[in-house]
C-alpha cells in the first residue's frame, strides 16, 4: 500500500507543487512567467515549457486550492 502526499502552494502567479512518493520527493516550482525548476531524486533541472504551462493551468483551474480557501494537501491511499 503506497502512500502519496501532495502539497500545492500559490503566491500570485507562482506555483510550488511538492509530492512525496514511495521513491522520493518531487518538487515543481513555476514563477508564472515561463521559468522555474523541477527537483526529483534524479536531481534538479530547469522546468520544461510544457510543465510550466501545466502548473499555470492547474492553478487557474483549481482556485479552491489557493491560500485562504482551505487546505491544499491531499492524501490518497
Amino acid at each position: 500500500n503506497a502512500k502519496i502526499t501532495q502539497n500545492s502552494q500559490y503566491l500570485g502567479n507562482q506555483v510550488r507543487m511538492e509530492q512525496v512518493l514511495p521513491f522520493g520527493k518531487s518538487i515543481i516550482y513555476s514563477d508564472g512567467q515561463g521559468g522555474g525548476w523541477l527537483s526529483s531524486p534524479q536531481g534538479v533541472a530547469p522546468l520544461p515549457p510544457h510543465a510550466a504551462t501545466l502548473a499555470r493551468l492547474f492553478g487557474a483551474a483549481h482556485p479552491g486550492m489557493k491560500p485562504g480557501y482551505g487546505p491544499g494537501t491531499r492524501e490518497i491511499r
